[in-house]
C-alpha cells in the first residue's frame, strides 16, 4: 500500500494569467473585483474596482493596468455626478 502525504501546506496551481508576486516573490497574484460605494453631490453608486490578492503573503495591490481601469471608472462616475454623460443623474429643471 503506497501513502500519499496530504498537508495544508499544499496548494493548487495558480491561474494561467497569474503572476508572481513583487513583494514577496513566492506566491501568484490573483485578480480580484470589488465593488467601493462612491458619492458625491447627493448621488451614490457602487464602483467596481479591481486589484489583485497574493495566494501565499495574502498582500493586496494593483497592477499598472488595474490603477488605468480604476481610474477611468472613478472619472465615468465624476461625470455622471457632474451631469456631463447624456441621460445621466443630475436632476435639471
Amino acid at each position: 500500500m503506497v501513502y500519499e502525504s496530504v498537508g495544508s501546506d499544499t496548494k493548487a496551481d495558480p491561474p494561467a494569467n497569474s503572476t508572481t508576486c513583487p513583494i514577496c516573490g513566492e506566491g501568484h497574484l490573483i485578480e480580484r473585483q470589488e465593488p467601493e460605494a462612491c458619492s458625491g453631490q447627493g448621488h451614490k453608486m457602487q464602483i467596481p474596482l479591481a486589484y489583485s490578492v497574493c495566494d501565499s503573503c495574502a498582500s493586496e495591490q494593483a497592477s499598472p493596468e488595474q490603477l488605468r481601469v480604476n481610474k477611468r471608472s472613478m472619472i465615468k462616475f465624476q461625470n455622471i455626478v457632474d451631469g456631463l454623460l447624456p441621460g445621466k443623474a443630475r436632476n435639471r429643471p
